[in-house]
């Protein structure tokens, strides 16, 4: 089942891979546009920071950024969180509700700034739960440390897949909520975790496929275009997209069929 609802989520994104253009497409490069511009604003180069404006390297080699590129970072992290939500949001409402959209996605009556408040609140839980799962995974492999400080390339790939399908079976638990929110429907992280309980042993089957599809997919790749740079770029920004829109994709799966009532998989 856990690879069906994967499989389902990869479906459901090609089967529409108009409206996934059209709901990330647009947003996408208007948050680019406004880095870019924040840069120049900042004086920071677009292509480095050597040189920027308000930026100086003390003697520990630490940056030390001046109050303007502080303030244009927060305008910069504060755009990134709403395009994510704007996108999630969308597709969700398109999933849903069947609410088509133009190049330019509606942002009026969406609940895109509570999608991302949300979204922030549910990432400080999961990073809190981190801590004490991040000592679990060093103390398993404490054993493994090489002399040097440092794990063997298989043991830290196995701790990584270990730490991830930890922070993403949490993840998934909860965040049902975001599908909720999007669509006007509150849904505490409490409800969303009993709302998930039947299906936890699932949920955790598409956590391991997800995690491993990243880690294995993205490796393979890097290492068959690592002699190309710019073919490198444009299918990391691929591989990103695609991972996004599948995980927003599965939680709106999970919620249509928990919350809903809508088959699991067609």
């Amino acid at each position: 089942m856990a690879w069906q609802i994967v499989k389902h989520a990869f479906l459901m994104i090609f089967n529409n891979f108009g409206q996934a253009v059209r709901v990330s497409l647009v947003p996408s490069v208007l948050m680019i546009l406004g880095w870019v511009v924040l840069m120049a604003v900042a004086g920071i180069p677009i292509f480095g920071l050597d040189g920027a404006a308000g930026l100086t390297m003390g003697e520990d080699g630490l940056a030390n950024f001046g109050l303007l590129p502080l303030l244009l970072l927060i305008v910069a992290i504060a755009l990134s969180m709403f395009v994510a939500g704007w996108v999630a949001v969308s597709w969700h409402r398109f999933i849903l509700l069947e609410e088509y959209s133009g190049f330019l996605p509606a942002t009026e009556g969406r609940p895109i700034w509570g999608y991302v408040g949300k979204s922030l609140l549910l990432g400080l839980l999961i990073a809190l739960a981190a801590i004490p799962l991040s000592f679990i995974v060093g103390f398993l492999f404490a054993g493994m440390i090489t002399v040097s400080g440092q794990l063997p390339v298989f043991p830290t790939l196995l701790a990584g897949l270990m730490l991830g399908t930890a922070i993403g079976y949490l993840w998934f638990r909860m965040a049902i909520c975001l599908p909720a929110k999007a669509v006007h429907d509150d849904l505490t992280f409490g409800a969303a975790w009993g709302a998930t309980a039947d299906l936890s042993g699932t949920i955790f089957g598409v956590t391991v496929i997800i995690v491993a599809l990243n880690v294995f997919v993205g490796a393979a790749l890097g290492l068959a275009v690592s002699g190309a740079p710019l073919l490198s770029a444009i299918l990391e920004v691929a591989i990103n997209w695609l991972s996004t829109m599948v995980g927003i994709s599965v939680l709106t799966t999970l919620y249509g069929h928990l919350i809903e009532g809508r088959p699991l998989v067609e």
